[in-house]
């Protein structure tokens, strides 16, 4: 499992396909976790720190990511939910496949 940063100021659309461009080297998305980056001298910036599988030989499908409270994608299941940082807001939010 490895880390990759995504920036807090994406809309869900931008953010999946940042996952996407990541999956396309032979990972899956498997968390989220909002993190305080503090730098020297300078006030502290909130960040989507996401934790990616490796997989053996295997691309998933482009995820969908979606608002909690929106109506779920037509054929699609649920493979995580949690919370986001999307366009500098924390959002829960779930990925679908």
């Amino acid at each position: 499992m490895y880390q990759r940063s995504i920036p807090a100021n994406l809309s869900l659309d931008d953010i999946a396909g940042l996952i996407a461009d990541e999956e396309a080297g032979g990972s899956q998305f498997a968390d989220n976790q909002i993190r305080l980056f503090k730098q020297s001298g300078k006030p502290g910036a909130m960040r989507n720190v996401a934790s990616f599988e490796v997989l053996d030989d295997a691309i998933p499908k482009r995820p969908t990511l979606i608002e909690k409270g929106d109506p779920p994608p037509a054929g699609l299941a649920l493979q995580w939910t949690g919370n986001l940082l999307v366009k500098g807001t924390s959002t829960v939010v779930g990925l679908y496949r």
